[in-house]
């Protein structure tokens, strides 16, 4: 019954990957020939090594990346982040930001690409935004709450 074909076979080496039943096929292979039995030990075996060392190497890299994104230097990219937002925004540095002026910075494709390429997010809203970095309740950022706040 589990090996009277090419595909009764292939069928009996799934159902052992999938959903066990080694001792019905153990039994089956007994009766067959010790080799057959012998080859469905380390088939059965192989296969357990091998999908174990899978779930292992997937969760290492993850684990690699992780820490990787972790060891970043942040310092220089803060500063070249500081370098090039002073480069982009050259007339905001030494006046108050507005709101408007605000959404219009967060709308520029160079500031955006800048912000992706640093993975910078900006998933909140653009008003929540502006209030959490207008931490004294001005109503404006100066160039350096605007940098502090999108770095962060």
């Amino acid at each position: 019954e589990y090996f009277g074909s090419v595909g009764a076979s292939l069928w009996t080496h799934l159902e052992l990957l999938a959903h066990g039943g080694h001792k019905a096929v153990a039994a089956t292979a007994a009766e067959i020939g010790s080799a057959t039995y012998a080859y469905f030990a380390g088939f059965i075996f192989f296969c357990n090594v091998v999908l174990a060392n899978l779930v292992v190497g997937i969760a290492c890299e993850r684990l690699l990346l992780v820490g990787l994104r972790g060891s970043r230097n942040i310092p220089e990219e803060h500063e070249a982040f500081r370098k090039i937002m002073e480069c982009l925004l050259e007339s905001d540095q030494e006046s108050q930001i507005s709101f408007e002026r605000f959404q219009e910075i967060l709308k520029d494709p160079q500031v955006q690409e800048i912000l992706g390429i640093l993975e910078v997010s900006l998933e909140a809203e653009v008003e929540m935004l502006f209030e959490v970095m207008d931490r004294e309740g001005r109503g404006w950022l100066k160039f350096n709450d605007l940098l502090h706040g999108l770095w962060s």
